[in-house]
């Protein structure tokens, strides 16, 4: 009678054991899988990193050529006054 439940659990951890084992290329792909994530979130947030880097700058160059136009729309409206160069 002691041997059928012996059986039994043999029987149960060999059924147990063998998902595991199926398990364990799964968990080792989900690893790398991970890995790979967090590489490319890393590399993500770089570009990011460098087209705010860019934009900052573009939009620099962008205010000094506006304030470039401002100052010679300014220096034509002077001169085609009667006070300015042009009106002497």
């Amino acid at each position: 009678m002691n041997r059928i439940p012996l059986l039994l659990v043999g029987m149960l951890a060999g059924a147990l054991v063998a998902p595991l084992r199926a398990a364990e290329p799964l968990a080792e792909r989900l690893i790398a899988l991970r890995g790979e994530v967090e590489q490319l979130n890393s590399e993500l947030e770089l570009t990011r990193e460098e087209q705010r880097t860019t934009l900052a700058g573009l939009n620099a160059q962008k205010a000094e050529l506006k304030a470039s136009v401002d100052r010679q729309q300014l220096a034509a409206a002077y001169a085609n006054t009667p006070g300015g160069r042009a009106g002497d």
